[in-house]
């Protein structure tokens, strides 16, 4: 029997779904309605072919009405139709297990619309709905450094993050699932920045990004040697789309002024001035 059959007994546990309840269902919320509830079981028992569908909000009172209904030898269908449970179904998502029926209904997640084609956690499929579908890789590969880096940092981002306090908790439930599941040094301290403070991790790549073929000294007067150290093992290829941080772009052109205006009397040449160079290591 399911819960369609006109003539059959419906007990849906809802939990704190905001529904109201199909036309001339029972609600049990409380102990007072469940009583009406089972006098209501008791009457169709005496009475079949009487339609009877019941909602009930708590784990308890469905397990009674389970008991009590075997017990009058009443035959009714159980479901659930919980807010976890139609998010799981509308989004083809993981729910992970600190995203209870009542935060769903806080941050209004079942009225918003994800593309859902393919089952992803929820924790990424959030946040690709509000920043980009980079979130939704299963892992944090070097073409994606920028692009999630850059959604990040973006306006809209600033925004989302504000008006959805979850994307912040989902921010770190993702980077910790790329760095676990990466190989690379690299990755894994990148996602512990990603999720810390982005816009430092911005200023530092950026230093990066634009000193990474002069001499190491460069890097290492605007950069402290253990922010150095990271951001050497970043491939510098990763790092060509990236747009410079205004402070970094400044600081990265004061270094290289610097630079040339410390090897200009020692260069009369071209030659003299690739003689001057330093052999660079390859950080592509």
């Amino acid at each position: 029997m399911t819960p369609s059959d006109k003539d059959g007994v419906s007990i849906n546990y809802v939990g704190d779904l905001t529904a109201d309840p199909p036309a001339g269902a029972l609600l049990v919320a409380q102990d007072a309605d469940y009583v009406r509830a089972c006098a209501a079981l008791a009457w169709r028992g005496e009475s079949a072919g009487t339609a009877l569908n019941i909602w009930v909000r708590s784990m308890h009172y469905s397990a009674w009405l389970r008991d009590f209904t075997t017990q009058i030898g009443c035959p009714a269908d159980f479901a659930e139709t919980t807010p976890r449970l139609l998010l799981a179904e509308q989004w083809n998502g993981v729910l992970p297990d600190w995203l209870t029926d009542a935060e769903i209904l806080k941050h209004n997640l079942l009225a918003i619309k994800v593309a859902a084609q393919k089952r992803r956690p929820f924790e990424a499929r959030l946040l690709a709905h509000f920043l980009g579908q980079s979130f939704e890789r299963e892992a944090l590969s070097a073409a994606e450094l920028v692009p999630v880096l850059s959604a990040l940092l973006s306006e809209e981002a600033r925004a989302s993050f504000k008006a959805q306090p979850l994307l912040g908790r989902c921010l770190e439930a993702v980077c910790d699932r790329w760095a676990a599941g990466s190989s690379e040094a690299w990755v894994k301290e990148v996602c512990q920045e990603l999720s810390k403070d982005p816009s430092q991790l911005w200023q530092w790549l950026s230093l990066w990004s634009g000193l990474h073929s002069y001499p190491d000294k460069l890097l290492e007067y605007v950069l402290p040697p253990e922010q150095a150290t990271f951001v050497r093992k970043i491939p510098a290829a990763a790092l060509r789309d990236l747009p410079l941080a205004p402070v970094a772009r400044d600081q990265i052109v004061t270094q290289i002024e610097l630079f040339f205006n410390d090897v200009r009397p020692q260069v009369a040449s071209s030659a003299d001035f690739l003689k001057s160079w330093p052999a660079l290591p390859d950080n592509s």
